[in-house]
């Protein structure tokens, strides 16, 4: 991710590592997070993405596009579990 966006952005917003395992309610773990941001772990879930989509109030679409450098639509990302478009997929888990 190019001028780490991610980690910009929890700046932005104020958030701790630690707030934003709060925030989650412990879904991301503060090390699992700076892993991401420090581009240790490339491929965060799918559950992951969704997590940090709602903290940092940012399409899901933002988020992979800041993780992967690559722009993500209904058409090239898909859900591995049931395989709807990412977007499809996030309003079938949202349980509101």
């Amino acid at each position: 991710m190019s001028e780490n966006k991610l980690k910009a952005r929890r700046i932005e917003l104020g958030f701790s590592l630690r707030d934003v395992e709060a925030i989650t309610e412990g879904a991301i773990s503060n090390a699992y997070l700076s892993r991401i941001e420090n581009g240790k772990t490339k491929a965060p879930s799918i559950a992951v993405v969704a997590q940090l989509s709602a903290a940092y109030a940012v399409p899901a679409d933002t988020l992979i596009e800041w993780l992967t450098g690559e722009i993500a639509t209904p058409r090239t990302v898909t859900c591995p579990t049931c395989g709807q478009a990412i977007l499809a997929h996030l309003q079938h888990q949202d349980p509101q």
